[in-house]
């Protein structure tokens, strides 16, 4: 969506909501950002870098496929 630049129109009403309408979407883009951060944040706090070289002996931990559904079709 394009900016709004300053004298752009000449109706006085149109530019104030297309002014407004550039803070409200500067505003929402800042704590959308602010959000994704935080989120990353906590979304990292649990995770450790860990160094596997070859003939290293790990645990895997495998889940069965979760909401898997075979549906017959009866046509």
């Amino acid at each position: 969506m394009a900016r709004f630049v300053p004298r752009e129109t000449l109706v006085e009403v149109v530019a104030q909501d297309l002014m407004d309408r550039d803070e409200t979407l500067k505003q929402l883009k800042f704590h959308l950002q602010k959000a994704q951060n935080q989120m990353a944040h906590y979304a990292n706090v649990h995770r450790k870098i860990s160094q596997i070289q070859p003939r290293d002996w790990v645990y895997l931990r495998i889940k069965p496929q979760t909401n898997f559904h075979a549906y017959q079709d009866t046509s």
